[in-house]
């Protein structure tokens, strides 16, 4: 991915992000935290999407180098039907880093995000926010803190992935993961880049912050 890629015009946006909706809507109503509320929440917010993508122009930044290699990796594991949006949006999407972590360089090498749907997304939506997580090989995200309640289905792993009150746990497609409000949570990704998709409810205008006190990865993750 370049800068000098021609952006993706939006009705062929529109076409992968209601293959988006759906299949994580679909994958979201199969998995095992199918009753949590929060997810069934989630499913019915996805089912009313109406695809209306704007034309944006892809921006890199320094950890989308790995994003090929995520993708081909996404690919093969057992949540691949998602991956094939990323593909699809490639030429759409913007990556960013949030603003709260400026301060550490070494870290905004190895970490950034798009927002598919949300405020200032590809898609403007206030029902919730979506999008991509991609993390360098090895990486440890430390704790972080946000009011929004978040949904993860990682793409890529096996990697490490911490939620305040559980501790550590090895977790892998197709695993959706949910981090209630100001729950602290953190992931460490493995020999492969972490690619994950995530969503939000409820409060989507606060930024997450890092926050202390709570422990890194034990052991580096297995392959």
């Amino acid at each position: 991915m370049s800068d000098g890629e021609p952006a993706l015009e939006p009705d062929e946006s529109n076409r992968v992000l209601r293959y988006l909706f759906n299949d994580l809507a679909a994958h979201l109503s199969r998995c095992e935290a199918r009753q949590n509320e929060h997810v069934m929440q989630a499913v019915t917010v996805l089912k009313s999407l109406k695809p209306d993508a704007a034309m944006q122009a892809p921006r890199p930044i320094p950890v989308t180098a790995h994003l090929a290699a995520a993708t081909k990796a996404a690919e093969g594991q057992r949540a691949w039907r998602l991956a094939p949006n990323v593909r699809g949006l490639r030429r759409a999407l913007q990556w960013v880093q949030n603003a709260n972590y400026s301060g550490k360089p070494g870290f905004l090498r190895s970490y950034g995000y798009s927002l598919v749907a949300g405020p200032g997304g590809l898609m403007e939506s206030d029902a919730l926010a979506l999008g991509f997580l991609l993390l360098a090989p090895g990486f440890h995200y430390p704790a972080h803190v946000h009011p929004a309640v978040e949904l993860y289905v990682p793409l890529t792993g096996p990697a490490q992935w911490y939620r305040q009150g559980d501790g550590w746990a090895e977790r892998s497609p197709p695993d959706v993961i949910v981090h209630d409000s100001g729950q602290a949570h953190a992931m460490q990704a493995g020999d492969t880049p972490l690619l994950a998709l995530w969503l939000w409810l409820g409060d989507l205008a606060t930024a997450a912050t890092l926050v202390d006190g709570h422990p890194p990865p034990q052991s580096p993750p297995t392959a």
